[in-house]
């Protein structure tokens, strides 16, 4: 198989798992939401308390609580509206949306924390953070995980550039940040196709398992009826019969049998043939 098809394949099964990803994705925000609520509020109350005495490290640990304040409440009403969207049978627009938008709030808010980060270090790790946990938490189409993180990762290397007048300082950040993306990204990409393919491989075994009972129920009623009316067959007659017997004796209840016959119908069959009989 050539890359172009394996490209076809891929794309046209990540059609047909999209809807179910879609809902996996809410189940999954209902409860991973109070999960972030509550790293939000060990992060308000650490850099609440935290005190300094320079001017610019005290504003930047109130920017910090204040920044995870915010998402704090985000996430909390992204975690009630996720669970009130996964009950619904059919999953409006906003359901369907909801995931792509929760991550590429996560990844903005990331940005952000990054920028605050600058004053008093050069890391980036809250973007890596975002980048890595938005790829393992939520499931994402391909394309979609490769536009979305790419965009985050050019607004935050367009971001970084005043942060900083070290040219060493800005290129390694900026690098560091493409590698949390490419490996996001990466990750992402495998979690998707390993989902894709075990979805698929389970709705092909609930086809088989549906047409085997099909299969089952028919060879049932071949062996239980008869074909032309419906009706128990002998074998089938007799051992229905035997039950009833025995529990009409268990139970000392009166059983009856009425037993019917068409006088002369045998002349039907020797003048109009047996299938006008039947």
């Amino acid at each position: 198989m050539t890359i172009r098809e394996t490209w076809r394949r891929w794309a046209d099964e990540d059609r047909q798992v999209q809807d179910s990803a879609v809902r996996r994705n809410l189940q999954v925000l209902s409860l991973a939401a109070w999960v972030l609520v509550a790293l939000n509020a060990v992060h308000i109350a650490v850099f609440g308390l935290l005190t300094f005495d320079e001017p610019v490290r005290d504003g930047w640990a109130r920017q910090i609580a204040t920044a995870h304040g915010a998402m704090a409440v985000v996430m909390a009403l992204t975690g009630w509206l996720a669970r009130r969207l996964h009950a619904r049978p059919v999953l409006p627009i906003v359901g369907r949306i909801l995931p792509l938008a929760v991550s590429a709030v996560v990844l903005a808010w990331a940005i952000v924390l990054t920028v605050m980060d600058q004053a008093v270090s050069s890391s980036v790790n809250p973007y890596v953070n975002a980048a890595v946990g938005v790829a393992i938490v939520l499931l994402l189409r391909p394309s979609t995980m490769v536009g979305l993180m790419g965009m985050a990762w050019v607004a935050l290397a367009w971001v970084l550039g005043g942060t900083t007048d070290d040219p060493a300082v800005l290129a390694t950040n900026r690098m560091n940040a493409a590698s949390a993306t490419a490996l996001a990204i990466l990750v992402s990409i495998l979690f998707w196709r390993h989902y894709a393919r075990t979805e698929l491989l389970q709705r092909a075994l609930a086809e088989s398992n549906r047409q085997l009972e099909a299969q089952r129920t028919e060879l049932e009623a071949l062996a239980t009826r008869d074909p032309l009316t419906g009706l128990l067959n002998r074998r089938e007659f007799v051992r229905q019969a035997d039950l009833e017997l025995a529990r009409a004796r268990r139970l000392g209840a009166p059983l009856s049998l009425i037993m019917l016959d068409l006088d002369h119908f045998k002349t039907i069959n020797d003048r109009h043939g047996h299938a006008v009989g039947d």
